[in-house]
């Protein structure tokens, strides 16, 4: 993957968007997934997106060996644990946006249900 000025591609942008909301609204679904790894990541790939999806060089090795590594290793996912996963690391399974979407969504409606039983 080629970076654009050491920038995250584009796409970070809408799977942190809704990777932020699932934190903050919906924990019980956050914990669904890549809780270890996943969480330690996400608060990396956090300020890399705070500052407009710039990473600093002090950052480069962990975007080259850890961040595209495991996206190219765990792009298969196609379940909601594998989702959260992939939010927590900013990542779009092969799958594809919209029906990670469309998972994501559908868990955050049965959530719903239950607060509101």
């Amino acid at each position: 993957m080629i970076f654009n000025g050491n920038k995250l591609p584009l796409e970070t942008i809408k799977v942190f968007v809704l990777a932020e909301m699932i934190r903050k609204q919906y924990p019980q679904i956050w914990n669904l997934g890549g809780n270890i790894r996943g969480n330690e990541s996400y608060e990396t790939l956090k300020r890399i997106m705070k500052r407009n999806r710039k990473f600093l060089e002090t950052e480069r090795n962990f975007i080259e060996k850890v961040w595209l590594p495991w996206k190219a290793r765990h792009h298969n996912h196609t379940r909601i644990k594998g989702f959260v996963a992939s939010l927590k690391w900013l990542a779009v399974p092969s799958v594809g946006w919209n029906k990670m979407r469309q998972v994501l969504e559908q868990e955050m409606k049965k959530n719903d249900n239950r607060r509101n039983a």
